[in-house]
């Protein structure tokens, strides 16, 4: 038979051998209920358990569950051989596990099955039979920091269908993600980009808090600095051009001055040149004619220069405009930067309250998913505002023995492991009475639950009772 049949499994055979207090222990046991071993103090009731629980790689959180200096005292090495038979037919071992530690720490297990065919990885083999649940204590949920214990409560129980509510807030569970590990991651993110946005709301407000912006900002409007510079270029060219003007109307001037001086040379040589007079008299005239012609010309000139426009007191005017373009634009920016800052603050804080409003959805989505949660183990329930797992109303921590034993052997079942196999203390079952002792057994058997504990030997007490690290049901 393989390992793949997922028959539940109980430990229906043990040899032990040196380990801890036991020299030798060989025992078969019932595949179901409560079986009690017996014995005094130092006698290796301990030690017998947990050579059990470590030849199946169980963990605990008992401390006394630990495996500390396993070989015994003058001896070289230990040994535990378990052999695991289905619950319903303990006849037919299916595997045998033997675990051997040396005193030097040396470790090595092995798991056959009932052919002798040798499993690769035993481990890997135990750890499938143990399945979620890696340990034999029922204890253990209860010595879980009260987040833990939520944590494996909220892993059993059965939550509503709320794929809806999932799908309106954007939240994905992933494959084999708790519904409200997916809640709390969601609203965790949520809550630091929500903080993300607060900051650069906060951000934006102090530096528009710090703006000045100057009297009349509503109605400011930029200055087109390149139009005044073009319009100053073409005003700076006329005047060239008007200056060019007066410059041809000196020029003309003088040449009338400098002709007129000719004209009354020549004048004066017409006296004593009598025997040239006809080609003076017409130098004369021609003098005089371009005389006349050049003061024509410099009257034109200087007509057309005084008629053009002086623009000096627009330049004036538009070098005032740019002196105060800058002052002006560096106003209008100011006020834009504000306005821009505004947007932006407006739409973060809508984004913080968008934020805030799906933090409220996830925690009322959480509120309902408690709500409509269905726990597998009745009376087991999440206190939220606690922050605590309650049995009856009661904090767990706080619960009676026996009512903790009841939690941790049903939490133990909605876990279902192959492996039924529970390990007690002592401390554990002194804690239970007549009547709990029952409802233990009868618990056990109709669970198919298997659990082996340990008891101080009582006056007068017979069972399987363990001496000086020896015991052998067989004899």
């Amino acid at each position: 038979m393989s390992e793949e049949t997922k028959e539940l499994l109980a430990v229906v055979g043990v040899q032990v051998e040196n380990f801890q207090r036991v020299e030798l222990v060989r025992l078969h046991l019932s595949p179901t209920g409560l079986t009690v071993i017996t014995g005094k103090n130092g006698a290796g009731k301990s030690s017998l358990l947990t050579a059990i629980t470590d030849a199946l790689g169980a963990k605990s959180k008992d401390p006394t569950a630990q495996v500390t200096d396993p070989v015994r005292e003058g001896t070289k090495a230990s040994s535990a051989r378990l052999e695991l038979a289905p619950v319903d037919r303990p006849g037919e071992v299916e595997f045998i596990v033997t675990r051997k530690r040396t005193r030097a720490g040396g470790s090595y297990l092995k798991i056959t099955n009932a052919k002798g065919a040798e499993f690769s990885r035993p481990q890997e083999m135990l750890d499938r039979l143990w399945g979620h649940v890696g340990a034999a204590d029922p204890l253990d949920p209860i010595r879980l920091k009260p987040t833990d214990q939520v944590t494996t409560l909220l892993k059993l129980v059965e939550y509503p269908d709320v794929s809806a509510d999932l799908a309106g807030l954007e939240i994905a569970p992933g494959e084999g993600e708790n519904l409200l590990d997916a809640l709390a991651a969601a609203r965790k993110s949520t809550f630091e980009y929500r903080t993300q946005v607060n900051r650069d709301v906060d951000r934006l407000g102090k530096a528009r808090g710090e703006m000045h912006l100057p009297q009349g900002h509503a109605s400011l409007k930029p200055v087109d600095v390149a139009d005044l510079l073009a319009r100053q270029k073409a005003l700076l060219a006329n005047q060239q051009a008007r200056q060019a003007k007066f410059t041809e109307v000196a020029r003309a001037k003088s040449t009338t001055v400098e002709l007129d001086g000719t004209a009354s040379r020549y004048a004066d040589r017409m006296a004593e040149l009598k025997k040239q007079l006809l080609v003076a008299e017409v130098s004369w005239k021609v003098a005089v004619a371009n005389a006349k012609a050049s003061a024509d010309s410099a009257s034109a000139l200087q007509f057309a220069a005084e008629a053009m426009p002086d623009p000096a007191a627009d330049l004036a005017k538009l070098g005032e405009e740019l002196q105060q373009s800058e002052t002006i634009n560096s106003q209008y920016r100011l006020v834009e930067r504000a306005k821009e800052m505004d947007k932006q603050a407006a739409t973060a804080t809508a984004e913080s309250e968008e934020l805030t409003t799906k933090i409220q959805n996830i925690d009322a989505l959480k509120e309902k998913v408690l709500a409509g949660s269905k726990s597998p183990i009745a009376g087991l329930s999440y206190d939220p505002e606690a922050g605590c797992v309650t049995f009856n109303g009661q904090p767990l921590t706080q619960c009676a023995m026996s009512e903790k034993i009841k939690v941790g052997l049903s939490i133990l079942l909605a876990q279902n492991p192959r492996l039924r196999f529970v390990r007690m203390p002592e401390t554990m079952i002194d804690g239970l009475d007549e009547d709990n002792l029952k409802w233990l057994d009868d618990f056990l058997r109709k669970h198919k639950l298997q659990v082996i504990a340990e008891r101080v030997l009582r006056a007068g007490e017979s069972g399987l009772i363990i001496e000086e690290g020896k015991l052998d049901d067989a004899e």
